[in-house]
């Protein structure tokens, strides 16, 4: 959509963005608010967990664009995966393909990611309020283990309201998973500096962080392929 003049080229697949660079903060929250956030889904809670990430798409072959996500592992029948509670993108494009073709819950914001001086600095700002900053100093290490937090495959609601009036005319359960074809280059685990704020519609304030276990500074090849940059149907559920 439009049709005369699409905001996205089709088909999407293939893509790829050699040398992505992405920031991850590893969480713990309660777990009464993630449930919260899950009522109104199909997903069943199984972690306290969440992350936060930004990712540099500056290299995508199909346009440069920032992802930002705050995610949280979940079940889907027999399949675990990470599901998107909030996801934001600084490009028009982006926002839309995500969300039309796949159920990605994006909206619009400005994104940053900076690697100077050892150190990475990575903020989200929307409608002048820097919801997000994640900030890692690459010289340090982490005294434990990251905690195993599932992200692949993503599981998304596609859901598309009634023209009509109040209502869902389709939803479906989709399961996306680019993660077999991305090659690492390299990658820190390092001690990072969460800080959230939050709007009327976007309160990401309610992540504050009880536990912040540490991060993941990590440049790779991303591609999404034929075979695995696609979504599948899992389900339909209307």
């Amino acid at each position: 959509m439009p049709v005369q003049a699409p905001v996205f080229e089709s088909p999407t697949v293939p893509y790829h963005c050699p040398d992505l660079k992405t920031i991850t903060a590893y969480c713990r929250t309660t777990p009464e608010l993630i449930k919260k956030y899950l009522e109104q889904t199909p997903f069943e809670y199984i972690s306290d967990h969440f992350i936060l990430t930004i990712a540099d798409f500056g290299n995508a072959s199909n346009g440069n664009f920032y992802d930002v996500g705050v995610i949280v592992p979940v079940k889907y029948k027999d399949v675990i995966g990470g599901y998107y509670l909030f996801e934001y993108e600084n490009t028009t494009w982006s926002c839309i393909a995500g969300r039309e073709l796949w159920g990605y819950p994006k909206k619009f914001a400005d994104a940053s990611l900076e690697e100077k001086d050892g150190k990475v600095t990575a903020a989200v700002t929307k409608d002048g309020v820097e919801l997000m900053r994640l900030e890692m100093d690459l010289n340090n290490s982490l005294e434990e283990a990251l905690p195993e937090t599932p992200i692949y495959p993503h599981l998304l609601l596609y859901t598309m309201p009634r023209p009509d009036g109040p209502g869902i005319l389709t939803q479906m359960v989709l399961s996306r998973d680019t993660s077999p074809d991305f090659i690492t280059k390299s990658r820190v685990e390092a001690p990072i500096e969460v800080n959230l704020q939050g709007l009327e519609h976007d309160p990401l304030d309610e992540f504050v962080p009880i536990e912040v276990f540490g991060g993941t500074y990590v440049i790779g090849d991303y591609y999404a392929t034929e075979e695995n940059g696609w979504a599948k149907i899992l389900d339909k559920l209307i």
